[in-house]
């Protein structure tokens, strides 16, 4: 008695089919398995990502006493949050896509190239769109202005010239910051770097009336001598908004906090697709 797999006629003229080349492409239903296998783990990852963020906002909830006006911004970000991962889930295949290719980051010993395309994929696919062929980590010790010692360089790779866009900011720059953002780890370090670069490309897809507006909250902020979310903010409105968008993907209890106006303004566009 056979045990089933014995070949038949069927078997028979497929291989005959496969050897003048015909009906070799994959079928779509193999294929959609073998996507939704290679999406599995990153969802995982994606998962607890927002449970660590949830419980961050939860813990933010019970001890904040949120004026009443400001409620229901508190609850459409929460919302936000939620249609955001059902987007996610949904799109990862695309996301995946448009990432520009990630390296060298098994260099830095705290994070590797799957964790920051599990970051990277958090973003919209309106936020992902880039001219950049690579984003890379760069292993080198440097020595600051002020004399501190600075390890770990990012670099982004256009094809004529590596640009460094990053190095580990000095303590000096986040005073004044709360102690998450202030003693945060090298881990939490590189991912601010990698939303803030990001957010560099996103500012270059957004409308022009949006990035207008974001332009005269940055110059309000700076009219009546409010607190930014870090120092470096300050420079300009689109560095401003860089860090802002770092704090709102991280931190937003922060920034909720800080300026409730451009907490609305990134619910805004987080509303319309953008980040």
């Amino acid at each position: 008695m056979g045990c089933g797999n014995e070949p038949n006629e069927r078997d028979d003229q497929m291989l005959e089919e496969s050897a003048r080349g015909e009906n070799c492409n994959l079928d779509p239903k193999i294929e959609e398995e073998w996507r939704s296998s290679q999406t599995q783990e990153a969802k995982q990852e994606l998962f607890k990502e927002i449970d660590k963020i949830s419980e961050g906002i939860k813990q933010f909830g019970e001890k904040a006493i949120i004026p009443p006006e400001n409620l229901k911004e508190w609850a459409e970000y929460l919302d936000i949050m939620n249609r955001n991962l059902e987007r996610v889930v949904e799109e990862l295949p695309l996301r995946f896509e448009l990432m520009p290719e990630i390296k060298d980051f098994e260099r830095s010993r705290v994070i590797d190239n799957k964790d920051v395309q599990y970051y990277l994929s958090e973003l919209s696919a309106n936020a992902l769109k880039t001219d950049r062929s690579a984003i890379a980590y760069r292993d080198e010790l440097k020595i600051s202005p002020n004399g501190d010692i600075i390890r770990g360089e990012i670099y982004l790779f256009k094809p004529e010239e590596p640009i460094r866009i990053y190095q580990q900011p000095p303590p000096e720059s986040l005073k004044g910051t709360p102690p998450q953002i202030r003693e945060r780890t090298t881990e939490e370090a590189l991912v601010h770097t990698i939303y803030h670069e990001q957010s560099h490309d996103i500012t270059k897809n957004l409308p022009s009336e949006k990035l207008e507006k974001w332009e005269k909250l940055h110059k309000t902020t700076l009219e009546r001598g409010c607190e930014f979310v870090t120092r470096y903010a300050r420079i300009n409105y689109l560095e401003d908004f860089a860090e802002c968008f770092w704090v709102y993907k991280e931190h937003p209890e922060w920034l909720f906090k800080q300026d409730i106006e451009k907490f609305k303004f990134f619910n805004e566009i987080a509303k319309n697709n953008y980040i």
